[in-house]
């Protein structure tokens, strides 16, 4: 026997408050993530210059290291794309304890790589049940977009990321870049992944400007005498 339509029209609201409800708790669902994607850089001509056992190895040691330090930082590696990892952090505090330990990683300082943060709110999948959980969200391609703007011996934000920490002397900005997709350009922020001694690194340059200036003749000047010291403040100074 049909349903009388009070019953039907009855029925379709019920439904559709349960849809609501339903909605409700799936906006709600979204967490706040650090979201990085680690890179090896020249691996395509590397597979080309060098035989498969060889890069084989070299790949499979790059990916065990890094994912290594991304466990002791209590992060997730949620997947393995060819020679990149997709990493996921609670907040800004582990993922740079992630990026010193890199920094540091005697082993990982003979590989070229890149990496690109970016921190929000994410839902998450878990397609089958002893998988991790794989973040989706514009915080996700937007972090995938900035990865294309980064180099080799480079992390790469955005603002987000980076308003996050409480120290943020070590990102510089690289200006405002439009990122495919998204309406308004981004302003991105480069930090270093190589360590440098910066007292051993100005020693050379300010040796040869010191040289330089005794051999100015004809002139009238007042000479001054370049430190490391002076050359670190004037930078920053400007």
């Amino acid at each position: 026997m049909k349903k009388h339509i009070d019953e039907l029209v009855a029925t379709r609201t019920q439904k559709q408050a349960e849809l609501l409800a339903n909605g409700r708790e799936i906006a709600s669902s979204a967490k706040p993530i650090v979201v990085a994607f680690v890179d090896l850089a020249d691996s395509t001509q590397i597979k080309q210059d060098r035989q498969a056992e060889e890069w084989l190895g070299y790949v499979f040691e790059f990916i065990q290291n890094v994912d290594q330090r991304a466990r002791d930082a209590d992060g997730t590696v949620v997947k393995r794309i060819g020679d990149e990892l997709m990493i996921t952090f609670k907040d800004v505090q582990a993922s740079e304890r992630f990026v010193d330990s890199l920094i540091t990683d005697p082993t990982l300082q003979m590989f070229r790589y890149k990496i690109a943060v970016d921190f929000g709110s994410a839902y998450h999948f878990r397609f089958i049940e002893h998988l991790p959980d794989d973040p989706y969200g514009p915080v996700v391609d937007r972090c995938a977009r900035i990865a294309k703007y980064a180099g080799a011996g480079t992390v790469i934000c955005a603002g987000e990321y980076r308003n996050q920490l409480g120290n943020r002397g070590h990102y510089v900005s690289m200006g405002s870049f439009a990122l495919r997709g998204f309406r308004k350009p981004e302003e991105l922020f480069a930090r270093s992944l190589v360590h440098v001694d910066s007292e051993e690194y100005l020693k050379p340059l300010v040796s040869v400007v010191n040289e330089e200036s005794q051999r100015v003749q004809g002139y009238r000047f007042l000479s001054r005498r370049l430190t490391t010291q002076f050359v670190r403040e004037f930078s920053e100074g400007g």
